[in-house]
């Protein structure tokens, strides 16, 4: 994947970002998806590169809604960071309309309620580490019930290990991550295996 994150969207300046832009144009024809791209609206990234609250979400949306425009021009899927931004990556996209190829939820984390307007809009909703915590209720709820069409798994290695884990997150956390899903949903991890490795060719054309 190529695009760029919402972190380096705020630690840069418009100028900065303009020619990432410039950049990313050159080489997207190479990429299988565009991203990480998104919104994360935590005070530290909106802050970091020296912006006001206000100032670093309307900057982070100027460059969102700018990737979504190649997505659609270069017929790529996104895949999407969206951190305490969904209701307005949601608004962005009913505004803008969603790329033909649609795209995933990367590493989400929130309610069924919430994956099921990306599901509407087409979205593929993919779930990692968090899962495997006790706490994470709702997204538990929301691993139970996704139809099997539109869910991924995920070890966003070597970030986001999973409960217990011992060391550096690497891609053998997907087991684990897929047998807890598993288990909310009555099936074996093979099964969710399966069912997300024939999600992920068909997102990305392989």
């Amino acid at each position: 994947c190529f695009g760029f994150h919402p972190y380096f969207v705020s630690k840069n300046t418009g100028i900065d970002c303009e020619m990432a832009l410039d950049d990313l144009v050159k080489v997207i024809d190479q990429a299988q998806a565009l991203g990480e791209t998104g919104l994360d609206f935590r005070g530290k990234i909106l802050e970091s590169g020296g912006l006001s609250i206000d100032e670093g979400m309307a900057h982070q949306i100027d460059f969102f809604e700018n990737q979504i425009e190649l997505s659609k021009v270069y017929q790529k899927p996104m895949v999407l960071h969206i951190v305490q931004a969904h209701e307005k990556a949601l608004q962005i996209f009913e505004m803008w309309g969603v790329p033909d190829r649609l795209g995933m939820v990367h590493a989400f984390n929130g309610s069924y309620e919430t994956a099921k307007k990306y599901i509407d809009l087409g979205f593929m909703i993919s779930i990692g580490g968090a899962v495997t915590f006790d706490k994470n209720q709702k997204l538990h709820q929301a691993a139970a019930k996704i139809p099997p069409e539109f869910l991924l798994v995920e070890s966003d290695s070597p970030d986001q290990a999973p409960q217990n884990w011992t060391g550096l997150n690497d891609s053998s956390s997907l087991w684990q991550i897929a047998d807890k899903i598993g288990n909310l949903r009555g099936i074996t991890a093979e099964a969710v295996l399966e069912i997300s490795t024939g999600n992920f060719k068909k997102l990305f054309s392989l």
